[in-house]
């Protein structure tokens, strides 16, 4: 994980996305902060981060790491517009 500053602030996206929940930005934060630390790998380590949270959709009761990749995956849904979903 990395201290760096995140590239859009939560408070700016809830400005820009108002449905976007406290769990949302929580997921946002947490993943992004362990991204921005990836270096190079970071393309994939985000395909691998939203895969896993497409297949926690399937899952009955996702809990720790499906849960986080689940919540992300919805967030970054919700800030892709109606055209992307």
């Amino acid at each position: 994980m990395t201290d760096e500053p995140l590239p859009v602030s939560a408070e700016r996206l809830r400005k820009t996305f108002p449905d976007l929940t406290d769990e949302d930005l929580l997921a946002y934060e947490t993943i992004t902060r362990r991204l921005l630390g990836t270096g190079k790998d970071r393309a994939r380590k985000v395909r691998e981060v939203l895969d896993l949270g497409k297949k926690a959709a399937d899952l009955p009761s996702p809990t720790g790491e499906d849960l986080l990749a689940l919540r992300y995956f919805r967030a970054v849904a919700k800030m892709q517009g109606p055209s992307r979903r």
